[in-house]
């Protein structure tokens, strides 16, 4: 079994189905996220390395309030 892979559609579909995402670490080579249930409780954690995602995961974070405004490492 392997572990469950972060994407960009991953991360849409989970918005689409009414619950968050929440950024844990975002460097320029990564990015860590918290799928959310509705309620805010973590269901799981998972991570990209893949540039095209740690651009988005950027873009979305800078256009939702709800995620912090800390800079890249």
């Amino acid at each position: 079994m392997s572990d469950p892979t972060l994407t960009i559609d991953a991360l849409e579909r989970w918005v689409q189905f009414g619950a968050h995402w929440r950024l844990v670490d975002l460097s320029h080579e990564r990015a860590v996220v918290d799928l959310c249930a509705w309620t805010g409780e973590t269901v799981e954690r998972l991570e990209s390395e893949d540039p095209e995602l740690v651009r988005y995961v950027r873009s979305a974070r800078s256009s939702n309030p709800q995620q912090t405004r800390e800079e890249p490492r």
